[in-house]
């Protein structure tokens, strides 16, 4: 597993002790972030448990730590993750616990836990959406929606009509640029692989589902951030429209769609509340989000994102008077 080099991924030059299933960066890349392996102990006294939830039905739990000297410990089946600010590097250290054994790979660990979580931590106009992200046709879209909702499939769907995958799971949006963060060029599906077109290869994301996780080609994805057109709230249902419809989403409304679909503790600190509040209102005042309702087909198919692309051409990128 060991393969020391520079990638880049959610805005971060990492340079790290493994390989990793991100984009490769030059050699002489600046480094912001080192991923090393070492001894990362239990927190200890003056540490307070952040977030403590069974990520699955069935699944491993994750739990985090604030620590006293100001760093995150995370423990999540077999791994334990420091992330140092300070030091500006994250340790990764492997263990095996009966209440915790699993499979968890840990590429996935790595792209959907410690590396966006070091970014949200640690900086402070960020916000982390539970969602998926494309670049289309120059801007980003974020898909936000309840478990279920098609997001990933929806993202996936639209890299057949010409657009790039920016995020998936997780979307760190800058929400004072205005720009979206690409994460790792994979994709988490209920597919077998020969139905994921562009995928280099798969994997099972855990022992205890049968979800896939899909490393996509590389023209397949965007390494850098996007401006962000908008953030689109899928709610399948069955009295929508063939073609689905299409409503803006403002004020307490948007907002509260919004804030269920950020990521967030269980325990959380007074500052991140604060701070996660205050983002999501910034952001819902600085784009549009629309709430785009679609009928599932029969075939399971994702033909709802025909009617998506129309619409988005329709109301934005065919119009180039109009603003966003």
């Amino acid at each position: 597993m060991v393969e020391r080099g520079n990638y880049t991924c959610f805005g971060l030059v990492v340079a790290s002790d493994f390989a990793l299933p991100f984009p490769r960066v030059s050699a002489d890349a600046a480094v912001d972030l080192r991923l090393v392996s070492g001894t990362v102990r239990e927190p200890g006294a003056g540490s307070e448990l952040v977030h403590d939830v069974v990520d699955w039905v069935g699944g491993p739990r994750l739990e985090i730590f604030r620590l006293a000297d100001g760093g995150v410990l995370i423990r999540y089946d077999v791994w334990r993750v420091l992330l140092d600010h300070e030091n500006r590097q994250v340790v990764v250290e492997r263990f095996v616990d009966g209440e915790r054994a699993g499979q968890a790979e840990f590429e996935l660990m790595i792209e959907r836990l410690a590396l966006p979580l070091y970014v949200l931590f640690g900086t402070k106009n960020t916000l982390g959406l539970h969602g998926s992200a494309v670049a289309f046709e120059g801007r980003a879209w974020v898909f936000i929606g309840e478990s279920g909702a098609g997001k990933s499939t929806t993202a996936h769907a639209l890299l057949a009509h010409g657009g790039r995958l920016l995020a998936d799971d997780m979307s760190i949006v800058d929400v004072e640029n205005r720009v979206v963060c690409s994460g790792s060029p994979s994709i988490r599906l209920w597919k077998n692989s020969e139905e994921v077109a562009g995928a280099v290869f798969d994997r099972r994301i855990h022992a205890q589902t049968t979800k896939r996780w899909f490393r996509m080609a590389d023209e397949q994805a965007v390494a850098g951030a996007v401006e962000l057109g908008g953030v689109i709230w899928l709610t399948p249902t069955d009295d929508a429209f063939e073609h689905g419809s299409w409503e803006r989403c403002q004020g307490r409304a948007g907002l509260v769609a919004m804030l269920k679909q950020t990521f967030d503790f269980t325990r959380p600190e007074k500052a991140w509340m604060t701070a996660r509040f205050q983002n999501a209102n910034r952001l819902l005042k600085s784009v549009p989000m629309f709430q785009y309702r679609y009928r599932r087909s029969e075939s399971g198919d994702p033909t709802h994102v025909d009617g998506l692309v129309a619409r988005l051409r329709a109301d934005f990128l065919d119009r180039p008077d109009r603003q966003v």
